[in-house]
């Protein structure tokens, strides 16, 4: 958005902005018409966020706030935002793709079935393939092989405990007390 406007961004995750004193030394570096994004903006604390109500009326900027737990934000803060997108989760080969692609990065190569069976155990999250991935390149590397295949992955999330469904043991043992204890508080 700020590169179609020709206008600069600011950046910042929710869980950064600690105090009033460090949103208001952020807002002053946002100049009239830019961009301000905040990752995780459900991360804010009650007293910033609303001071950052007060901002959002009184200055001319654009935020883009990005949430992965919108029922933690408060409505009034919703209300304030005149548009919200939902955005639909990565399928299957989207994250494939995206491995294939930062496998190149990793400087490594990675087999299309490979990178199909990490993206179906990623839960939809890139963040989670990404960091699969990662893994796999140092397996890949303490086993002398060049390339990331489908063995290698079946074998390295067998060893981490992650099923087909890229559930581990911490998991599995949260919906096994579920199933347990249906309608129950825990």
């Amino acid at each position: 958005m700020a590169a179609e406007r020709g206008v600069p961004i600011h950046e910042a995750a929710g869980s950064e902005v600690h105090s009033v004193y460090e949103l208001n030394r952020l807002l002053a570096r946002v100049g009239r018409n830019e961009v301000l994004f905040i990752d995780e903006i459900h991360g804010l604390a009650r007293p910033v966020a609303e001071s950052l109500y007060r901002a959002m009326d009184g200055q001319t900027f654009t935020l883009i706030g990005a949430t992965t737990e919108p029922g933690q934000l408060p409505a009034s803060f919703k209300s304030r935002f005149q548009n919200r997108e939902l955005l639909k989760a990565y399928g299957p080969a989207e994250l494939a793709e995206l491995t294939r692609r930062a496998a190149g990065c990793e400087g490594i190569e990675i087999d299309p079935p490979a990178a199909r069976e990490l993206a179906e155990v990623s839960r939809e999250t890139p963040r989670n393939g990404l960091n699969l991935l990662k893994r796999m390149r140092n397996e890949a590397i303490a086993a002398g092989r060049p390339r990331i295949d489908v063995g290698l992955v079946t074998r390295t999330l067998q060893k981490m405990g992650i099923d087909g469904l890229g559930l581990d043991a911490t998991d599995r043992g949260y919906l096994e007390i579920l199933r347990e204890r249906p309608g129950r508080p825990l």
